[in-house]
């Protein structure tokens, strides 16, 4: 879904592929079109919303093109693949702040961290787009960050869950933390 380009709007029913958008927000009013990208409407606290897509199989590919406004580290974007009917559970959990990225498996909202890094220089925060895509393959994910780089990490979760679920989190720790804009999101 291209969701630079559009008017200011509310979060459409469906993204451009025709499957339904669905945003679990709690406490917040939901993501919306504005100044050229999706922005996450997050408060200036701890808190977090989920846009989420059902696909007819498991995920082997997401990623989104974003930017990120200013703030400190403490502010993320969130690379998912979750397990229907399953809370919180899923093959891939990928977090990316402007000073680095965290890969992880997550299994009844346990984190199980199995690779990380920290970028050489970190993202700018001005709302610059970047991009970045995981590609599950087995136990194995395979990513490209938006510093330019490429990294692997593999675990058993990768393989074992069946997450069809993707879904592109908006993340704030803290007040300070840098918001989140979408500019492109995909998975497949």
């Amino acid at each position: 879904t291209r969701w630079s380009g559009r008017p200011d709007q509310p979060l459409p029913s469906h993204g451009d592929e025709g499957l339904p958008l669905r945003v679990v927000a709690v406490g917040h009013p939901p993501p919306v079109i504005a100044g050229g990208g999706l922005a996450g409407n997050l408060p200036e606290s701890a808190s977090a919303t989920y846009v989420e897509q059902d696909l007819p199989a498991k995920i082997v590919r997401i990623g989104a093109e974003f930017g990120f406004g200013p703030g400190s580290a403490r502010g993320a974007l969130g690379l998912i693949a979750w397990v229907p009917g399953q809370p919180l559970t899923g093959h891939g959990h990928i977090a990316i702040t402007p000073e680095g990225w965290v890969a992880a498996t997550v299994r009844d909202g346990a984190l199980t961290e199995y690779a990380s890094g920290e970028f050489r220089v970190p993202l700018v925060t001005d709302g610059r787009p970047y991009r970045a895509e995981v590609r599950f393959d087995g136990a194995t994910a395979a990513l490209t960050l938006p510093d330019g780089t490429s990294a692997r990490g593999d675990h058993p979760d990768v393989a074992r869950l069946d997450g069809t679920v993707a879904c592109w989190e908006f993340y704030r720790e803290d007040a300070d933390g840098a918001p989140v804009v979408l500019y492109r999101t995909w998975a497949a």
